[in-house]
């Protein structure tokens, strides 16, 4: 079995989801480019930002990888919701994927498709480990976040913006100043942090206990089960 993983960031969703899978999916391993795949292997490319037009080209592009090595079985697609809902979001995806096929004869021809909406954004799926809620926040800032919306108790995909410009910039905050109370300040260490094994098992206990929580987070998690 082989994956072609395209995700949007750079940096986070790479960190992020190559931890991850060594949790999830310890028989894969990661490849370097493409064509290097044979068998139980990965290759994880980033899309490197959320504008449509790079979003399209980086699919299309996948696509025509995946048909010319031609044994990937699985093409998984991994975006941030954003300001859209995630039933906007996936219908425009395969709205595309209809275009191409009927406009360009372009289809993927032996891999299924995967779509994984990050529902706001990855940092709305980190916010779900209650084990990094403080039981008095020192910082008055977070102490306004928790007041607005207590993302221990309360789904985090529900969350507002609570002012900010995008849901994603408010998330990313929120997120930053709970590893902060732990003196990780460091945005890339507080990745590293969250691509632990004992991070990933405190979100999979966190949407065991509460099912209707963290949604498309769920979706990520079950799709890895059913590849396993």
């Amino acid at each position: 079995m082989n994956l072609f993983f395209l995700v949007e960031g750079k940096v986070a969703e790479t960190i992020i989801y190559r931890g991850w899978l060594a949790h999830l999916v310890p028989q894969l391993r990661e490849v370097n480019s493409p064509q290097d795949a044979t068998a139980q292997n990965y290759y994880l490319t980033s899309i490197g930002g959320r504008e449509q037009s790079m979003t399209k080209l980086a699919i299309k592009g996948a696509i025509n990888e995946v048909n010319a090595k031609s044994n990937y079985d699985y093409l998984v697609v991994c975006l941030d919701a954003e300001e859209e809902t995630v039933e906007l979001l996936t219908a425009e995806i395969y709205d595309y994927l209809q275009q191409l096929a009927t406009q360009e004869n372009l289809q993927l021809e032996q891999t299924q498709f995967i779509l994984i909406i990050q529902n706001r954004c990855l940092e709305t799926w980190l916010l779900g480990n209650r084990a990094i809620y403080p039981d008095m926040p020192k910082d008055k800032e977070l102490n306004n976040y928790l007041a607005y919306h207590h993302a221990k108790h309360a789904d985090p995909e529900l969350m507002g913006a609570h002012g900010f410009t995008t849901h994603a910039k408010f998330h990313k905050r929120y997120w930053w100043l709970l590893l902060a109370e732990q003196n990780i300040r460091n945005s890339r260490l507080q990745l590293k942090e969250a691509s632990k094994k004992n991070y990933l098992d405190q979100l999979r206990a966190r949407v065991s206990a509460e099912p209707s929580h963290l949604q498309t987070f769920q979706t990520f998690i079950n799709f890895c089960h059913r590849i396993d």
